[in-house]
């Protein structure tokens, strides 16, 4: 971790931070820090430097980090008070607190607007002169605004696909487009509301695969009437592996592995040719003011 900071509290020798007596008989410290979350990443070895290879914007909503770190104490320290937003959520079983190598209980209390969770030690930790508090906690985007913005509109969709197909028997294109523009309208809400850090993540592209297959559901309904039921194993297919991923994040943190790391490689190539085209743009351009510069100091002959 790197402070930013010191807000309450004292800067001691060899990077010390004493803490200040508070309004309630008690010491505070209050520092701003950075890199005590740690972006989760998808594939080890080769591709750890690599920007592309983490659980960061381009995998929204699937947002996943880790609270990591060391803090040494000379006090014992009786309880811990993580608050996040609700829309974050720790792995419950997965997280955990050690002082001293004694492992924390991990309770927690759901609000409205935020979600606190109390790490606390059983088993007494030993009385001594210094406390090591070691912090391995996973974190993902979660709650109600995960299930709105994935699972909710897959619901919707799939009633959107028994609508048309029954709309399709009416034998009236009109209603079947109409249906189709409406529901596509309705995928266009649902994301333009759930705040995309950028157009390139998986949110994006999974809305434009479920409009495109519904559209193709339409014409086919249309066009070849109840043949189109041979549609519905490839809808089946789509709807299984989504839900499944998203339980799976919800557990782990993490999306199927073949699925992440393809996603993952193809980011990090599209990266690379981004930044060799646009290093080649730069050279053109220093070429091509160097020429400029040179024919504007030629002489002119008469």
């Amino acid at each position: 971790m790197e402070i930013i900071q010191l807000i309450k509290g004292k800067q001691g020798k060899s990077n010390k931070i004493l803490s200040q007596k508070g309004d309630c008989q008690n010491y505070v410290v209050e520092i701003s820090v950075i890199g005590l979350f740690d972006e989760r990443k998808v594939i080890s070895g080769s591709y750890d430097d690599k920007l592309g290879n983490r659980y960061g914007m381009r995998f929204y909503p699937f947002i996943s980090s880790f609270i990591k770190g060391t803090i040494y104490c000379s006090r014992k320290i009786e309880n811990i008070s993580i608050i996040l937003p609700d829309i974050f959520r720790l792995i419950f079983f997965k997280s955990k607190i050690k002082q001293n190598n004694k492992e924390s209980i991990l309770r927690h209390s759901y609000g409205n607007d935020s979600s606190t969770f109390i790490f606390t030690w059983k088993n007494e930790v030993n009385e001594t002169d210094k406390y090591t508090l070691v912090f391995d906690i996973p974190v993902r985007y979660g709650g109600m605004s995960l299930l709105r913005m994935t699972q909710f509109p897959v619901f919707y969709w799939i009633i959107a696909l028994l609508g048309i197909s029954i709309l399709s028997l009416t034998e009236r294109t009109s209603i079947v487009v109409g249906a189709i523009a409406t529901t596509w309208l309705f995928l266009l809400q649902r994301w333009n509301s759930s705040f995309v850090p950028q157009k390139n993540t998986i949110l994006t592209k999974s809305y434009l695969i479920y409009g495109a297959v519904l559209g193709v559901w339409g014409i086919m309904w249309e066009t070849c009437g109840l043949w189109a039921m041979f549609l519905l194993l490839p809808v089946f297919v789509i709807v299984y592996f989504t839900l499944k991923a998203i339980s799976l994040f919800e557990n782990t943190g993490e999306l199927p592995k073949s699925f992440a790391e393809s996603y993952a490689k193809k980011i990090i190539e599209n990266d690379e040719k981004l930044y060799i085209l646009s290093k080649k743009k730069g050279n053109t351009g220093n070429r091509t003011s160097f020429t400029s510069l040179m024919w504007a100091r030629r002489p002119v002959r008469s």
